[in-house]
């Protein structure tokens, strides 16, 4: 995205002035502790996004980067705490200064202000995992494995992730139990009606054989009900539907081999009423 080719530091932290020039390449801080190898991490993070994660998150208290950015002999100077970057952007073959106050950490002057390359520095100041300093990296390693996740997306902003994810796997389960209440009741309609109909399954013959028995109890002779459509059934005399409505609404004749539970047409075809 960008390569820096320069850094200038002046009372930030705990450096009074240093500049740094890794001539966009790999570098490595080195030196004893308390040196401020931790503050060349810190003043990068801040020039690209404004920030320093050292001054903010659990156990920092009060911390602030107008308070406790600047050098200690400078702490009421915050204006004289500044870092300037001066960095390189492959994609459009240019370079540009960046330059950042502790007093204004907000805001930053860009050499040239080009919106493309603004733009850029912009979208940089949204990836603070640009910039990690040793203990939060090691923070990363040795946190327990379940708060690992939420920790990474919270450095990545990406927590709303796992809220929508939490959000979708609840409704998940929530409707696997409803789709499962739903295969419970049509298996025991199924059931339900197989036992009334003393039918072994619900295929088309076992349940017009059930109902054509039941038909032949009730009227003493066989009623052959079959599968055909309404609209399959012979036309009423005298009807272009081919039906026929009773005074009762709703029903409808339909063709059938009894001649008592029957009614006849005038051309001698048997029709029964149904629904």
């Amino acid at each position: 995205m960008i390569q820096i080719e320069s850094v200038t530091i002046r009372e930030l932290r705990g450096i009074r002035e240093l500049a740094v020039q890794p001539r966009r390449n790999n570098f490595v801080v080195s030196g004893p502790n308390g040196s401020g190898k931790s503050g060349v991490v810190d003043a990068v993070q801040f020039a690209l996004t404004g920030e320093m994660s050292r001054l903010a998150g659990k156990g920092t208290g009060g911390l602030t980067v107008n308070r406790h950015g600047p050098h200690v002999d400078h702490r009421d100077d915050p204006a004289s705490a500044e870092v300037s970057i001066r960095f390189y952007v492959p994609d459009l073959e240019k370079s540009a200064i960046l330059t950042r106050n502790v007093k204004n950490a907000k805001k930053f002057k860009l050499e040239p202000d080009e919106p493309e390359i603004r733009a850029i520095i912009e979208k940089v100041a949204g990836h603070p995992e640009l910039s990690l300093s040793r203990r939060e990296i090691i923070k990363y390693i040795i946190v327990e494995a379940g708060q690992r996740s939420k920790e990474i997306q919270a450095l990545l902003k990406l927590e709303a992730i796992g809220q929508t994810r939490g959000v979708l796997k609840t409704t998940s389960n929530k409707l696997a139990i409803v789709v499962r209440q739903a295969q419970n009741a049509v298996t025991n309609a199924d059931e339900a009606l197989c036992r009334h109909l003393d039918a072994t399954a619900l295929t088309q013959e076992s349940v017009l054989a059930a109902i054509n028995l039941r038909w032949s109890q009730f009227f003493g002779q066989v009623v052959k009900v079959d599968s055909r459509t309404e609209q399959e059934a012979p036309r009423w005399p005298g009807r272009d539907d081919g039906s026929r409505r009773s005074s009762r609404r709703g029903w409808r004749w339909r063709r059938c081999a009894s001649t008592t539970a029957c009614r006849r047409s005038p051309g001698g075809t048997s029709f029964i009423r149904t629904r």
